[in-house]
């Protein structure tokens, strides 16, 4: 039987299945045709820039369907393609395509500032020719390498393996794929990680789905990674086995959707497979093993519910095409049962490390037990055979696996005596008592001055990708040896290495620091030294983080993110985070639920409510929320689904009348939602929208929400909720559309949805803001001791670049202009944060501070921002006005570098995020500012940054798409709004008063901020006075 090359297979598969999707994403898919013809034209292009048999291609692409693409080109330019991580260190990119002598790299838009940084000449992706035929094909052969991904090296350089067309048609076409749990398989696993071979090759050689989820996507999330499976009816997953274990721990049941999940990488958790199994009994899970030298897997083990978990998980018997041996030293046959070093064969194997001969000798050698020629790879790995097939045992050198990358631990010895001040370096894992491993790096000095840790670890930074920086460096004044004179390694693995030496180190003492402490040593496996503790130094990586969110979430009951606890970075600012979404433990505590006591507004909403009378016809607080649906919905249904919701919330149904005291009351009314329906043209949609957002509520006798839903065409629906800020903010949106279409598709079948009651409502969190408001010491008072302190001295208003005078009495009428930001301005910005232990929101404050500072504002900058502000996580999944506004007072003064301000900023931004209960207007009447109509009192310039990955949801089965339309008005003079999108863009939204500003300015301000934050982020060590330019820099 002819044996065929990869693009020979795709070719097969593209004719057999022209129109069937072969990659898709949200938003778009390419079928196998499209993907053949695009492949095409961009294999072409890399034919003129020269790429010929075997010649090396750098791709470092994020992923996406151009991803894919690229890898199809290259292969079909004849080429062979050589992954490098966009996340690693430049100077490891840079070796990873010297050491192969790549000739170009393949890049795309996000990553092609970096690409260049290798020196070689890149061609983005998205430059494909426009050809009006398919190239002719390059004489390619079975044996012409397809791939060269690296592994760790002991020598400190990574070794190249160099895999073949036929290893990887042998492993894509292999009958272990052909059980219909391959049919759409999820593309996440990092591009330079092997197991991207699986993710890439299984589906397109056989005519099936490859699902790419988008940049935003983080596996680490569970309830992402269920909405995934969800949304694009994924059936086959790869998992490291470490992160398998991690998302058993946190919510077994996120891949109930799949029907295949592989795990592979390290020993596997028995107790992580049955919690899975438990939750999931449909589900199979295989445990796969597999160095990279022979393409991904070479053995496997399939585990289902109906049989009984081994406590130890076998690595399980050969894939087809693939043979085992376990040897012992003379490479003699081991017994049954007996432990020996596992050899594989079989057309899997690579070709061997691409101009390392010595060492492929070394491990490629001759198999005595096949025909003439036939090799075997010596893994190093320690096997038995059992009752599942073999066992892994452990290593038999100095190779280990962390979170399922292979390391060699003289790799990162070798990158760490390469900074000038160390003079030894050695590493060892560490296996915790909770049964973690870290890697544990410890140095000596090459003179009698300390080492500054934190510089090693920086510089280190600069040589090795993340998953191999140790978790912990330690200066010691020597290493141990062993009687031979050796570094005695087993000593150094028992070292205790969590506490620090500072005499000063602040221990927890609150019950919130002591229950955060113990989650940290449960986690981390030791115990924190002190609120200094680092949560990286002490072991701390993304699925410990995963892991310690989940449990301070149940424990604290606060709201907290992984990238929450990795941005805090220590327990101190790790603390703040947590008390920033719960009760402080010297406040007023949450009350107990009162179903009877007389509903008031809360202070937030007093103010609101204040401003209505005011100006009675303003649509200042008018929320335009607008659903676009694929379907026809039916306006009886969503009748019903709409009062299910304001039943729920009552926010939604609450009037507020005032009293005969001249108090405002709030009055909880039946729950029949105001619902218009209308059919019109698609052209009139914008006007309908436009006109129902300018009409104004009547408060005291109109329930604060109102709907509109258009039909347009046969299939598209679009609702507009107008809801009063009055009763919803920013973070209620989530809940409130979830929850309506939880109702719809109930009522649509004809039963009641079952919304549940909330534990704790609306009214409940006004006591708790009256009660702590009327303590005469506690949280609120020590809070507005606070503010008053940090806006002392404040000045009534900010010096702007105003177009006109402000008015005597104001119009509140608002224009919007906005734009995307460089995605390289959004990477580097990202970075900078990670270095410095802080949010993109501290940089992106920073970087306007400096230009409104350019435009003559002066150096006392205060902006203010929003936070969501629910004290207690029964309130998070209710609808109602709970948000705050802080000020943020950044000093610009002394010239600083814009690292320096980011610090600053930091420093402000954390504060006030400790201080965030007490509400804007007690703040607002403490410190009594001289008072204008048309001017906010303390601040003038807002700034938000606003996650909105949850644009995109699942409405009645079908995608639909969620947005807030622009209501026509300005709340202040200047407000930016930072806007992640679902595809992990950066954009930002201007709206300006019309009464000061003209569209021309603000188009202005707002080109300046892009290029400010372009050279800031990317020069952070340039004092700020050298980086604001007028006219968009």
């Amino acid at each position: 039987m002819k044996q065929s090359t990869i693009t020979e297979e795709f070719k097969a598969r593209a004719n057999d299945r022209p129109s069937a999707v072969a990659v898709r994403q949200r938003g778009s898919c390419l079928t196998y045709a499209e993907l053949d013809h695009e492949s095409d034209m961009l294999a072409i292009a890399l034919r003129d820039a020269g790429v010929a048999q075997e010649t090396p291609v750098g791709l470092q692409q994020n992923l996406s369907a151009d991803f894919v693409i690229s890898v199809l080109a290259v292969l079909k330019a004849g080429g062979c393609y050589v992954p490098v991580n966009p996340a690693d260190p430049a100077a490891r990119r840079t070796a990873v395509l010297a050491g192969v002598d790549a000739q170009i790299v393949l890049t795309d838009g996000a990553n092609a500032l970096h690409a260049a940084e290798s020196g070689l000449p890149t061609l983005l992706a998205e430059d494909k020719g426009h050809a009006a035929q398919s190239p002719d094909p390059t004489p390619v052969t079975t044996e012409s390498l397809a791939y060269i991904m690296h592994t760790s090296g002991s020598t400190g350089k990574p070794k190249p393996v160099g895999i073949t067309h036929r290893a990887v048609v042998s492993f894509g076409r292999c009958a272990v794929w052909r059980n219909k749990a391959h049919r759409r398989v999820l593309l996440h696993s990092p591009t330079s990680f092997d197991a991207s071979t699986y993710e890439l090759w299984v589906p397109l050689l056989n005519g099936w789905e490859i699902v790419v989820p988008g940049d935003s996507f983080d596996t680490m999330d569970p309830e992402a990674l269920t909405r995934v499976i969800a949304e694009f009816d994924v059936t086959g997953v790869f998992l490291t086995s470490a992160l398998f274990a991690a998302l058993a721990e946190v919510q077994p049941d996120c891949l109930s959707g799949a029907k295949e999940v592989w795990f592979g990488g390290e020993a596997a958790s028995a107790f992580a497979v049955r919690e899975v199994l438990k939750r999931c009994p449909n589900l199979v899970l295989v445990n796969g093993y597999g160095p990279t030298e022979t393409t991904t897997f070479a053995t496997f083990h399939r585990l289902s519910s109906e049989r009984p978990v081994p406590e130890r998980i076998p690595i399980g018997t050969a894939m087809p095409d693939m043979s085992t041996m376990v040897l012992d030293d003379t490479l003699s046959p081991v017994g049954e049962g007996a432990d020996g070093e596992l050899y594989l064969s079989g057309s899997g194997l690579a070709r061997g490390y691409l101009g390392r001969s010595g060492i492929t000798a070394e491990r490629f050698v001759a198999n005595p037990f096949g025909p003439p020629g036939s090799r075997m790879y010596r893994t190093g790995d320690r096997v038995r055979s059992g009752p599942g097939g073999l066992e892994f045992l452990g290593r038999s050198d100095d190779m280990v696996k962390i979170r399922g990358f292979r390391i060699e631990l003289g790799e990162i010895d070798n990158a760490l005596t390469r900074i000038p001040k160390v003079a030894q370096a050695v590493t060892v894992v560490k296996v915790e008592k909770n049964g973690y491993t870290r890697l544990v790096s410890y140095v000596t000095r090459n003179n009698a001055v300390r080492l500054d840790i934190d510089d090693v670890r920086t510089s280190v930074e600069k040589y090795l990708p993340s998953y191999m920086l140790p978790g912990r460096i330690v200066e010691v004044d020597k290493l141990p040896l062993t009687s031979n004179g050796k570094v005695d390694r087993g000593a150094l693995a028992e070292w205790e290495v969590c506490h620090t030496d500072k005499s000063t180190t602040t221990k927890p003492w609150t019950d919130l620091e002591k229950n955060v402490a113990e989650i940290w040593e449960e986690i981390l496996g030791c115990p924190p030294a002190g609120v200094e503790s680092r949560f990286l130094e002490d072991g701390g990586d993304s699925l410990k983080a995963m892991l310690l969110t989940h449990r301070i979430r149940q424990r604290c009951h606060s709201t907290l993110s992984v990238r929450t606890v990795l941005e805090a970075q220590t327990l101190k600012e790790l603390l703040a985070c947590v008390e920033a979404g719960r009760q402080a433990a010297t406040g007023v505590p949450v009350p107990v639920p009162d179903r009877d006591s007389t509903p008031e507004p809360s202070v937030g909403q007093q103010g609101i409510l204040l401003f209505g009378k005011i100006a009675p016809t303003s649509v200042l607080y008018n929320v335009p929320l607008v659903l676009d649906v694929p379907q026809k919905l039916d306006a009886v249904t969503l009748q019903e689904a709409l009062n299910d919701v304001a039943q729920r919330h009552e926010p939604l149904r609450t009037t507020h009348p005032m009293s005969p005291e001249g108090k405002f009351r709030s009055v909880i009314n039946a729950s029949i939602v105001p619902l218009r329906s209308d059919t019109i043209p698609a052209s009139e949609l914008e006007s309908e929208i436009r006109k129902a957002v300018r009409s104004e509520f009547d408060l005291a006798h109109e329930l604060p929400v109102r709907a509109l839903l258009l039909h347009i065409g046969r299939r598209r629906s679009v609702l507009l909720l107008l809801v009063h800020h009055v009763a919803c903010d920013g973070a209620s949106i989530v809940p409130l559309f979830h929850d309506l279409g939880v109702a719809y598709r109930a009522r649509h079948v004809g039963r009641a949805p079952g919304l549940p009651l909330p534990v704790l409502r609306y009214n409940d969190f006004t006591r708790w803001e009256k009660l702590n408001l009327a303590q005469t010491a506690g949280l609120f008072k020590e809070q507005l001791a606070f503010w008053r302190h940090s806006l002392a001295g404040l000045r009534e208003e900010l010096p702007l670049p105003a177009d006109s005078p402000r008015p005597a009495w104001p119009a509140y009428g608002g224009g919007l202009v906005s734009m995307e930001l460089p995605q390289q301005s959004h990477q580097a910005a990202s970075a900078l944060a990670r270095e410095e232990r802080c949010s993109l929101f501290v940089i992106l404050q920073a970087a306007l501070a400096v230009v409104l500072t350019g435009y003559g504002a002066g150096h006392d900058i205060p902006i203010g921002t929003v936070t969501a502000r629910r004290p207690d996580a029964a309130w998070i999944d209710l609808v109602g006005f709970f948000a705050n506004t802080l000020v943020l007072r950044v000093d610009t003064s002394g010239a600083p570098t814009f690292r320096g301000l980011v610090r600053r900023t930091r420093d402000v931004v954390l504060g006030a995020l400790e201080n965030q209960d007490v509400p804007f207007g007690a703040v607002v009447e403490m410190i009594n500012p001289p008072r204008h109509i048309g001017r906010h009192p303390l601040f003038q310039v807002a700034a938000n940054l606003h996650d909105r990955s949850w644009s995109n949801i699942e409405f009645n089965g079908d995608r639909s798409e969620i947005s807030v339309a622009d209501n026509g008005t300005a709340k202040f003079d200047l407000q930016f709004d930072f806007i992640v999108t679902e595809l992990g863009r950066l954009c930002c939204k201007l709206e300006y008063s019309e009464s000061l500003f003209n569209k021309g300015t603000a188009r202005r301000i707002l080109d300046s901020f892009r290029g400010v934050l372009g050279a800031a982020v990317r020069y952070p060590e340039v004092k700020i006075e050298n980086l604001f330019l007028d006219e968009g820099v």
